[in-house]
């Protein structure tokens, strides 16, 4: 019985290290990713496009408020017109 228990304790310990040294590697694959100037332009291609997309959205939401309220302007002249 003794001999299970120690057993388990040395899994756990092989399994911490292999876990660990995979996070190693993951860093080590994290630097060189990092320093890949595609994955800059693509992060910054992605990040443009989302941000036209929402400006496209905001100004078709403001045109739908003119729309639906009308410009603020057009009623002033039209109360200057009376």
């Amino acid at each position: 019985m003794g001999k299970k228990k120690a057993n388990s304790h040395f899994c756990a310990a092989e399994l911490f290290a292999n876990y660990f040294n995979r996070l190693i590697q993951l860093k080590m694959e994290l630097k060189n990713l990092l320093k890949d100037k595609k994955v800059w332009f693509a992060s910054f291609l992605i990040t443009w496009a989302a941000a036209l997309q929402g400006h496209m959205m905001w100004l078709q939401k403001q045109d739908s408020f003119k729309q639906k309220f009308g410009n603020l302007d057009d009623n002033d002249d039209q109360r200057n017109l009376n």
